[in-house]
């Protein structure tokens, strides 16, 4: 039937932190504030009998749009940032990105397999969480003088990708 050829997609927003770290608004990159439910369910997947996957990949809101109009049959015909999701719904072994980038008020954060770091407007951090030993985020390491290297190489890869994109063209 119709429901055979459908593309459904629930996506939600995050709301607030509610009592979260003893914080109430979102404004932030703690999990509660940046990690958003998205399912995806195509003729494919019901075809192949597929409703269990869990893609753990960083993804980024810009990513919805490419994955939509692939999904529609086209394809994007402009520059942009985002990254369609296909390739995962096909193998969920598939890294979809190494890394995603949040920014808020001029400050930044990023999130990969391994870690979660957060600067601020000075470019300083003030987050740094190992998100694969800490995944609640309960021990935040930017003091830690031992993680220097981590912050470096981290901060570095932050820099190189606002390069990018400032002169993608």
């Amino acid at each position: 039937g119709e429901l055979d050829n459908t593309v459904i997609v629930f996506c939600s927003d995050h709301g607030e932190m509610n009592g979260d770290y003893g914080l109430i608004y979102k404004s932030n990159f703690l999990n509660g504030a940046v990690r958003i439910p998205f399912l995806v369910r195509t003729p494919d997947t019901l075809k192949d009998n597929i409703s269990d996957r869990i893609c753990d990949n960083p993804v980024e809101w810009m990513d919805i749009g490419p994955t939509l109009v692939e999904l529609a049959g086209s394809e994007m015909n402009h520059t942009q940032f985002g990254k369609s999701l296909c390739p995962v719904l096909d193998d969920i072994e598939t890294t979809h990105r190494e890394f995603a980038i949040s920014e808020i008020s001029r400050e930044i954060m990023l999130l990969n397999q391994e870690w979660k770091i957060a600067l601020n407007r000075e470019k300083e951090p003030y987050l740094l969480f190992n998100v694969q030993d800490d995944p609640d985020e309960v021990n935040n390491l930017a003091g830690l003088p031992k993680i220097k290297q981590v912050k470096k190489q981290l901060v570095q890869q932050i820099s190189e990708y606002l390069l990018q994109t400032q002169t993608k063209n």
